[in-house]
């Protein structure tokens, strides 16, 4: 049986993404919740900066419809805060309104979440609850 979601983590001290494989919903959120992220936070300090690839991220993407999710941990100010990133098609319209047409890859993100927050858009998202996400994401 082929898994729904394809997840991907971001180690930033490796310069490749990490496939973490096919899942099922209730296998990406124990992928997610099994992040230590404060440890993350904690190596990235002990990390010389011309060593790190990328922010801790991690990433989902829902193999039928290849919309994703993108959750990054960046600091700002002292502070590790959650960059949410959600591609997703999207219709635009054109032509003084009067026609749309769906675009595929329309990226919407936010920064400095906070950690729960992050949890609620992954949760959202492997429900396809794009209500939840597009208040999340302040659209």
């Amino acid at each position: 049986m082929r898994m729904e979601f394809k997840v991907f983590f971001y180690d930033p001290a490796k310069p490749e993404a990490i496939q973490l494989g096919e899942m099922n919903e209730a296998s990406v959120m124990a992928a997610y919740e099994s992040i230590d992220w404060d440890d993350l936070f904690t190596q990235l300090k002990n990390i010389k900066i011309d060593e790190i690839y990328h922010h801790p991220s991690f990433e989902v993407v829902h193999q039928k419809s290849k919309t994703s999710v993108l959750i990054s941990a960046v600091e700002e100010a002292g502070v590790y805060v959650f960059n949410l990133i959600w591609v997703r098609p999207k219709k635009e319209k054109y032509f003084f309104g009067l026609f749309d047409k769906e675009v595929d890859g329309y990226l919407t993100s936010i920064k400095s979440r906070t950690k729960n927050d992050a949890k609620t858009c992954v949760e959202a998202f492997l429900r396809s609850d794009t209500e939840t996400l597009e208040c999340l994401m302040g659209q």
